[in-house]
């Protein structure tokens, strides 16, 4: 049986942690500096809760995911004991060598979004891996395997386009929903009368081409409805420049 430890407690590590216990790997520690987050996560996949990176065992582990904040990632690695286990990061944005103090070592990016408190099936999220070595890699790989159908080998520079794609997909969409469900509210509407489009909208992306499939009055060039949507956002400066600029992003794909 392949045996893990996990270094985080965050969205992304608990559902790691939990996928991998469920698949029937088995969890030997988790790490976390607050110990009620790390308690609770070890429970769930019976494993030992631990509190200081001393503490880490690297010597009977065949992998450890370091599941923490980009910018601590080279400074947690730097304090674990060196092994012939393989030590991965989770990130989207940082490279390999953050890790270069690990003989093995590579990178376990899930190309989805977290949220601790929703259960979710992580058999179609794409796994992106890289390795130090075809040994590694193909650990990674067989590790992957165990409850996604969606493995990739992907390099560093690939992976952080790939997360900046996924920041405009994601991050920057769920933001647009947020400006439409405050414009809502001033008229006393939520936001559940957005799905139906919404839900359309993604559904022709996804099935032809979201450039082909763009409606709306910036892709219609329609210059006196984006001057009265402009002047109805006078009181909201920032909505307003976002409203302007995306609309001339828009404009500006059509005529590509």
């Amino acid at each position: 049986m392949k045996r893990v430890s996990i270094i985080g407690t965050g969205n992304v590590a608990t559902h790691l942690a939990i996928a991998l216990h469920t698949s029937g790997i088995d969890i030997i520690q988790v790490f976390g500096r607050n110990q009620n987050n790390a308690k609770s996560l070890a429970s769930r996949v019976s494993a030992a809760p631990i509190f200081s990176l001393l503490e880490v065992d690297t010597e009977n582990v065949d992998t450890i995911i370091l599941s923490v904040k980009d910018d601590v990632i080279e400074e947690v690695a730097n304090q674990l004991t060196k092994s012939n286990a393989i030590f991965v990061h989770t990130s989207g944005t940082v490279g390999l060598e953050a890790l270069a103090t690990h003989q093995n070592r590579g990178v376990f990016y899930p190309l989805q979004t977290f949220s601790k408190g929703k259960k979710m099936d992580l058999s179609n999220i794409p796994f992106c891996i890289e390795a130090s070595d075809k040994a590694a890699k193909l650990a990674l790989l067989n590790l992957a395997n165990v409850f996604s159908n969606d493995v990739r080998f992907v390099n560093s520079k690939t992976r952080k386009n790939l997360h900046i794609a996924a920041v405009f997909a994601s991050n920057f969409s769920n933001h647009m929903l947020a400006i439409s469900e405050k414009l809502l509210k001033q008229s006393g509407q939520d936001l559940s009368i957005l799905e139906p489009l919404v839900t359309e909208t993604m559904s022709k992306a996804f099935s032809s081409n979201p450039v082909q499939s763009q409606t709306g009055p910036a892709a219609r060039d329609d210059q006196k409805v984006i001057q009265n949507h402009l002047a109805q956002l006078e009181n909201e400066p920032l909505q307003k420049d976002i409203y302007a600029l995306i609309s001339k992003s828009i404009k500006q794909f059509k005529n590509e």
